[in-house]
């Protein structure tokens, strides 16, 4: 009896070891994820630790943001109403036309910053309508 109950105390024991071990192994720290930008755009923390943007930069884009945010849904959803209108069997669902909004957003950002921030920010739309063709 009383091998068994040590037998089990260390069958018991290792379980918990390996198990404890492996649970912690790889675990990158919990926290919330950024949400993305509009239209496909980073999101503001990386944006704004990317084009080094001060405090007051990084308020003004926050707010750009989100206007062109509630912009880009309103678009969606005037384009949801136009298939609801149109329902032709077997089409894609429609997408909204957003690259004049997007365009819009990217300029307005482009007020706020320096030169060297606008030459910086040129170069990530760049670099996103690459990876954009490439995925294409």
């Amino acid at each position: 009896m009383r091998r068994t109950t040590l037998l089990a105390g260390i069958v018991l024991a290792s379980f918990l070891a390996i198990t404890f071990a492996s649970g912690q192994q790889g675990k990158q720290p919990q926290g919330p994820q950024e949400q993305p930008g509009p239209f496909g755009f980073p999101g503001a923390k990386h944006l704004s630790e990317t084009l080094k943007l001060t405090p007051e930069q990084a308020a003004a884009l926050h707010r750009i943001f989100n206007d062109y945010q509630k912009k880009e849904h309103q678009a969606q959803q005037e384009a949801a109403k136009e298939a609801a209108k149109d329902k032709n069997a077997g089409s894609k669902p429609p997408r909204a036309d957003t690259k004049s909004l997007r365009d819009d957003m990217v300029n307005e950002i482009k007020t706020i910053l320096t030169e060297e921030q606008r030459k910086k920010l040129d170069e990530m739309v760049a670099d996103m309508g690459k990876k954009k063709k490439k995925a294409a």
